[in-house]
């Protein structure tokens, strides 16, 4: 390098489990600008082997380096774990494209496929400066396997699919979705086709509506809740489309 700027000919990082380098030369101006190139970053990861917590799985991805605004240069990153578990949660594969742009990162396009069959399309992204939450949004389906440990052990169910969107500052995030499951059993009732949608900020549920329907019984409800109480506006349940109760 010189006074104006340097040239990274070769760089490889390796720490237990992980092995990064870099795929050809970058060079950085005095200013930390970064010239155009086609330099990026590979990174393979091996679970078992990291020392900071217990889990499993290979984790390969690359990135590569670009300059922004801002001094810190922009990422544009890829990443795949394949067959990763911790604890007592596991998938089969959790893929993310997307890019880092200090102090904003985002995933334009995510995978998670669970070891249960599920699959969630994923996107969204995360402001640290700001703690605020950037048009997130999960589509797809969940199996009960993998939500188990939270439920209680009486109700069960095969699946649920599910599409949900988030953004805003954390304390007080706007948040909607809705959510349908078929076979679902409570104890002694026969199995219930049940759909709920709701509209939030933050832990309050400003509106949601939720039916269950069993055969031609079909019970609805509408209303709020802030976490702390529920204030019903509707309830009906109807058997052959004819109500008989109502609130």
């Amino acid at each position: 390098g010189d006074a104006n700027a340097f040239t990274v000919e070769s760089l490889q990082a390796t720490l237990p489990g992980i092995v990064a380098r870099l795929s050809e030369a970058v060079t950085v101006e005095r200013s930390g600008k970064i010239r155009p190139g086609g330099a990026r970053f590979t990174v393979a990861a091996d679970l078992a082997k990291l020392p900071w917590f217990a889990a499993k799985g290979a984790v390969t991805g690359e990135a590569r380096l670009g300059s922004g605004l801002g001094q810190a240069p922009v990422v544009e990153f890829q990443l795949a774990a394949r067959d990763v578990a911790s604890e007592d949660w596991t998938a089969s594969l959790v893929e993310a494209k997307g890019q880092l742009d200090w102090p904003r990162v985002r995933v334009s396009a995510g995978t998670l496929a669970g070891t249960a069959g599920e699959r969630l399309q994923w996107r969204g992204g995360w402001d640290f400066a700001a703690k605020e939450i950037l048009d997130a949004a999960a589509e797809g389906e969940i199996r009960r396997a993998t939500v188990a440990r939270w439920l209680p052990a009486d109700v069960e169910f095969d699946a649920v699919t599910l599409k949900v969107e988030a953004a805003g500052p954390i304390a007080e995030f706007r948040h909607a979705g809705r959510a349908q499951a078929e076979g679902v059993k409570l104890r002694a009732l026969n199995p219930l086709g049940i759909t709920l949608a709701w509209a939030g900020r933050g832990a309050k549920i400003d509106s949601f509506a939720a039916e269950a329907t069993a055969g031609t019984t079909k019970i609805s409800a509408e209303g709020a809740t802030d976490g702390e109480a529920v204030r019903l506006t509707k309830f009906e349940l109807a058997q052959g489309g004819v109500a008989q109760l109502r609130l």
